[in-house]
Order: C-alpha cells, then structure tokens, then sequence
C-alpha cells in the first residue's frame, strides 16, 4: 500500500508540474516547424460575412476590384462549440482574396470554410481539418478559384461544391477524409454534385475512406454526380476505400455518375479497393475510374493500377 500511495503522490505531483509549465509555454512553442501554422489553434471568433459591405468590413486591404481585392488572412478558428461555420461568406461578388487561415473542429451540421452565392472569391493556403461536416463547401458560388488548401479529416468531403459553376480548384490536396454514418455524397476527397463546367487540375485525393453502411457516393477521391462539362487533368486519387455494406459508387479514385460531357486527362487513380458488399452495382466499388450512366466522355491517358473490386 505504501508503494502505491507513494507511486500516486509521484503522478500528481508530475502532473501539476507538467500543468504549470503548459501554462507559461508561449503560443508559437504549438506551431508546426514547417509552415508556422497552429498546432492546436487558439479560439479566434469565427468568421461571418454578409454582403459586400461587411466583406469590406473584415478585409485588411484592398477595394474589392480585380486589381486589389479584399484581403482576409491569417486567422486560425477553432470553431468547436460554436454552432457556426468557422468561415462562412455568403452574398457577395466582390474581389476578394481568403488565405492563411485554420478551421478546425467545426460542429455536425457545419463547415470548416462555406461559400454560399460568393463569386470572384480566391480561396488559397488554408487549412481545414477535422470538421464534422466539410472542409471547404461551395454553395451555388460560382467563378472562384480554390488553390493550395489542405482539407484533410473532415467527417464527410475534403472540399464539396453543389449548384456551383465555372470554379477552378487547383493544387488542393484532400486526404484522409470518412464517411462513418448513412450520409450521401460523403468521405469523398473532392464531390461535385449539380456543378458544371469546373476545372480541376493537380489536385491530390489520396486516403479516402468510406466504412457507413448503406450509402452512396462516399469515399472516392474525386466524384461528380449530375455534372457536366468539367475538366479533370493531372490528379491523383489513390488508395481510396470503401468498406461499407449495401453501399453504391464507392471507394473508387474517380468517380461519374450520371455526369456528362466531361474530359479526364493524364489523371492517376491507383490501389483503389473495395472490402464491403454490395446489393447491386458491385462493379461500381474499388475502381480507379468508374463511369455509371455517363455519357459523351472523353478519357485519355489516365493511369488506374492494382485497384480491387
């Protein structure tokens, strides 16, 4: 009994000496070395914008034109418990540039980043991980560009654009992403869904995952649904997974669904695989491209190796 009471008096008073020193730790000792990004962001007010004129409101610089847009930059959000999207800018066609920035840890029912009627927005060097929704949600917001983001860990799509036209996302890389639940259109790197004519180009869509029972569209790397006329060129989507049960059009590198008129060209979706089962349209599980009920595609020199079905 001695020897415990003696191990327990060592632990706590351990502990209150690791706690004193967290405590006079400065901030920047919890940034990464690589990028000076938060570790563990502090809790910066979320972001919420509506309009142009509080767009102007929140910038640091610029007037809004294409020459000198908006600048918003440099916050870090840890949106957990906020009941609120970290960053959310809707009504708006200013210029306006968003970079910089860390969303982490955003509520069910929210995004890290969304855009909801935003044209003319660049989205460039963020960062969003570990949201219960989306990393990065585009709603009927068209004409942006979305470059150099990391949206990894996110609980249904890395990056996920519906009812959004003529976006260009470039240099993104989304991996890591899980659909665990029954959602549609979830655990997908990169989902376009009712969006046409986006270009999307060295983007990297690795990791992915989906293991909900009884779902759609969920887990591949990237994967359009009623969208057409888009241009995938030079992406990665590998080692995606599907391995649910009773699920449809999962767990491939890319992914159409009746989605038409597309171009696919020098793409790479290796080692995609599929473990779970299927009640029908087992062929549209663990592919590197899979097309369903798609037509007037054009698919040239795209590498799909050592995926399982």
């Amino acid at each position: 009994m001695k020897k415990w009471n003696i191990l327990f008096m060592s632990l706590a008073i351990s502990s209150i000496f690791a706690m004193s020193i967290l405590h006079v730790i400065p901030y920047d000792i919890f940034m990464s070395s690589d990028n000076l990004k938060p570790i563990f962001p502090i809790n910066t007010t979320i972001i919420s914008i509506n309009g142009n004129v509080e767009l102007a409101t929140n910038a640091t610089a610029g007037n809004g034109t294409l020459g000198n847009p908006y600048i918003i930059e440099n916050y870090d959000i840890n949106a957990s418990g906020a009941g609120a999207h970290g960053i959310y800018i809707l009504n708006t066609d200013a210029h306006f540039i968003l970079r910089n920035c860390t969303v982490i840890w955003a509520d069910n029912g929210y995004d890290g980043i969304h855009l909801d009627n935003v044209s003319n927005g660049i989205i460039e060097n963020n960062t969003a991980y570990s949201n219960v929704d989306n990393g990065i949600y585009l709603d009927n917001s068209d004409n942006n560009t979305l470059t150099n983001n990391t949206a990894n860990s996110n609980s249904e799509n890395g990056i996920y654009l519906e009812f959004s036209d003529n976006n260009t996302l470039s240099k993104n890389t989304v991996v890591d992403n899980m659909n665990l639940g029954f959602a549609l259109y979830s655990g997908n790197g990169i989902c376009l869904v009712n969006s046409h004519d986006n270009m999307l180009t060295n983007n990297t869509a690795n990791d992915n995952w989906n293991m909900g029972d009884t779902t759609e569209y969920a887990g591949n790397g990237i994967c359009l649904w009623l969208s057409n006329n888009n241009t995938l060129r030079n992406n990665t989507a590998n080692s995606n997974e599907n391995t649910g049960n009773g699920d449809y059009y999962s767990g491939n590198g890319i992914f159409l669904g009746d989605s038409n008129n597309n171009t696919l060209t020098d793409n790479t979706a290796n080692s995609n695989t599929n473990s779970g089962t299927a009640e029908e349209w087992e062929s549209d599980l663990g592919n590197g491209i899979c097309l369903h009920n798609s037509h007037d595609n054009t698919l040239t020199n795209n590498t799909a190796d050592s995926n399982m079905n």
